[in-house]
């Protein structure tokens, strides 16, 4: 669900991170916040560093808990500790990538103006009263009362995040998508599969290759063997018309015991919900089978081998498939392109972010996380 809110904000990064921080100063100038503050005062904690610039342990507490106000809201407090930690690393993650986005904006000559960096405090609403920004109350409360709990000037972290989004907003500018990217979505959200799915559980099949001089062989050796005898019974118990199928399929029930076989059925999904169709979300386990089930036809339902997933091997049989209907493309097409497109600037932001952290000198001190 945190993938999914990050995936589908207006802005990849800093824009979330933007309205988080001003919604943050807020809850901020209470009591506990300003007890805070006073406890890191002038006794900076460095959190981690990249390519020599630091971010404090403040920073990073000031983040995580205008995160978790976001998400207590959203998910009406049911929070788990898992989440918790989720969203730790999730804050540490937009940090260091702030920090890489404006190195680079600076590279690349990019720069923030006092005209800008003005209107982006002015524009504030939080920094307002009676829909006027409220000079005083900015210089002698939200300046240096931020300076305080993270030990950053206020002014020095908004433009080093309007500068990297700046970066954001230059690369997301140069993504495009073609017409037929935006035909094969259509073809993904609207092509619908059911699939039988029958699956061998692969430690079953170390435990039956035995303790050999070479286990892994043997197992391999193993899974070819069971491989070809059930698919072999699978296909030639089963003809691909249901309405042909033997009332007994005995070789079958005799595999289930056998191979401790699982039998089921996904039911009517879509192509781009992938996972509820081969059962993970991992792009190294799926790839390959949906490169074969795709491909798939009442005529021909079966995919010819079968595919390890999740420590499961499964082999895919096509029971039901209603494909797009391709006369009502058009209609979709302007919407579907545009939410294309912004899923595809976010994919393209990621990947640079990944690839400049990559590059970067880092160091974390992970006991103040």
């Amino acid at each position: 669900m945190l993938d999914h809110l990050r995936n589908h904000a207006a802005s990849w990064l800093t824009k979330t991170l933007l309205g988080l921080m001003s919604i943050g100063l807020i809850f901020f100038f209470g009591s506990s916040g300003l007890r805070r503050a006073e406890g890191i005062k002038n006794s900076p904690n460095i959190l981690a560093e990249v390519n020599g610039e630091k971010i404090t342990q403040g920073l990073f507490e000031m983040n995580y808990e205008n995160q978790m106000r976001f998400y207590e809201q959203i998910f009406k407090g049911n929070i788990s500790e898992e989440m918790k930690e989720k969203a730790k690393q999730d804050t540490l993650d937009q940090l260091l990538r702030i920090k890489l986005f404006a190195q680079e904006a600076k590279k690349m000559g990019v720069r923030v103006s006092k005209s800008e960096l003005i209107e982006a405090i002015t524009q504030n609403p939080n920094f307002s009263k009676d829909n006027v920004f409220d000079k005083n109350f900015y210089l002698k409360q939200v300046k240096p009362g931020f300076f305080k709990q993270t030990q950053v000037d206020y002014e020095d972290y908004l433009n080093e995040i309007l500068l990297a989004e700046k970066f954001e907003d230059l690369n997301r500018d140069s993504v495009k998508v073609s017409d037929e990217e935006v035909k094969e979505e259509y073809s993904l959200n609207k092509t619908e599969l059911n699939l039988e799915k029958y699956s061998v559980d692969l430690n079953k099949i170390q435990s039956q290759a035995g303790t050999e001089s070479n286990p892994e062989k043997a197992k391999e050796q193993k899974t070819k063997e069971i491989e070809q005898e059930v698919f072999s019974t699978l296909s030639e118990s089963q003809p691909s018309n249901p309405k042909d199928k033997k009332k007994t399929p005995s070789a079958i029930e005799v595999l289930k015991k056998k191979y401790e076989l699982k039998d089921e059925s996904t039911g009517f999904y879509s192509l781009r919900e992938r996972a509820a169709l081969v059962g993970s979300t991992e792009i190294k386990d799926t790839k390959e089978p949906l490169q074969c089930i795709v491909q798939l036809t009442l005529e021909n339902p079966w995919c010819r081998k079968a595919y390890p997933i999740e420590n499961q091997l499964v082999f895919f049989k096509l029971v039901g498939r209603k494909d797009a209907d391709m006369e009502k493309f058009d209609q979709e097409k302007s919407k579907l392109a545009g939410d294309l497109l912004n899923r595809k600037k976010n994919l393209v932001l990621k990947q640079i972010a990944d690839k400049l952290l990559q590059k970067a000198k880092t160091t974390t001190n992970s006991n103040l996380m």
